[in-house]
């Protein structure tokens, strides 16, 4: 369960250019810019980078992600869209969110008592297990729309409190895999399901992006929830209703009016 190897992923894998080639790195400053300067070089769609550990790893707004080593996913895929698609990151999290329930939660593992329990979305970009961030997604363009680097970073095997687990920052908003279920999680295996479960929503993202809006929809904990909202340089506050078409957030103001926010932050 320890080292991420790329034969290992491959025996998982059961795509068709999604991790056509797997680059693989013991420590790099950033897996979105290493997939850059492939992008650049004209590499094939469907490369993906992955790193041990990152040593700036970053989320959104400039953010750093702690990205120990032996502990987390961290992982970039270079997409290569007809046109620019500001739902990926959208696309991503639904893809990541099913990728960790089908490791955690299927019958064997319910036996052995290895289920993360609620895995859900926050909007715009996070991952949640039972309320607390579990990773995030940062979705990069270059080249003028070009090619679209989506960003994946997931808490695995972070251990709990008492071991050398997250910062005092962070350790009481984020978790783990490996927190919630008590379990170690081999990475090689959730590489390959989250792959696996990219190429499949990516291809229906494609032919009808309204698929996947849907089953955003339906993975949030967002929705129903008063909430406030860091946009625009100001903040706005009111009840979470709905994302469009676009994925953008509908919010219900206490004026009883409905904002449309196309890119911020939330608290709730």
């Amino acid at each position: 369960m320890g080292k991420i190897e790329s034969q290992k992923i491959k025996e998982y894998l059961t795509t068709e250019f999604i991790g056509s080639e797997i680059h693989i790195f013991d420590k790099v400053e950033s897996t979105n810019d290493t997939a850059k300067e492939f992008a650049l070089n004209g590499c094939k769609e469907g490369t993906v980078v992955i790193a041990d550990s990152q040593s700036k790893g970053r989320g959104r707004l400039g953010r750093m992600w702690e990205s120990p080593s032996g502990a987390g996913i961290y992982l970039s895929i270079i997409l290569k869209p007809k046109k620019v698609v500001s739902q990926l990151t959208l696309m991503a999290g639904v893809v990541a969110v099913e990728a960790i329930q089908h490791i955690t939660c299927y019958e064997e593992n319910l036996r052995r008592g290895l289920c993360a329990g609620r895995v859900s979305l926050k909007w715009p970009n996070d991952i949640n297990i039972n309320g607390k961030k579990a990773g995030g997604i940062l979705t990069e363009g270059i080249s003028k729309g070009k090619a679209v680097i989506v960003g994946i970073g997931i808490n695995v095997n972070t251990p709990p409190r008492g071991g050398e687990g997250f910062s005092d920052e962070l350790k009481d908003k984020a978790t783990s895999i490996m927190i919630e279920t008590g379990k170690r999680v081999d990475r090689n295996l959730l590489i390959a399901e989250l792959l696996n479960s990219f190429e499949c929503w990516y291809e229906k993202f494609i032919e009808e992006g309204e698929t996947v809006m849907k089953r955003w929809r339906e993975l949030s904990d967002t929705f129903g929830r008063r909430i406030k909202v860091s946009a625009e340089n100001k903040v706005f506050e009111g009840v979470a209703e709905m994302i469009d078409s676009e994925g953008s957030l509908m919010l219900r103001q206490n004026n009883g009016s409905l904002k449309r926010i196309s890119a911020g932050e939330i608290c709730y």
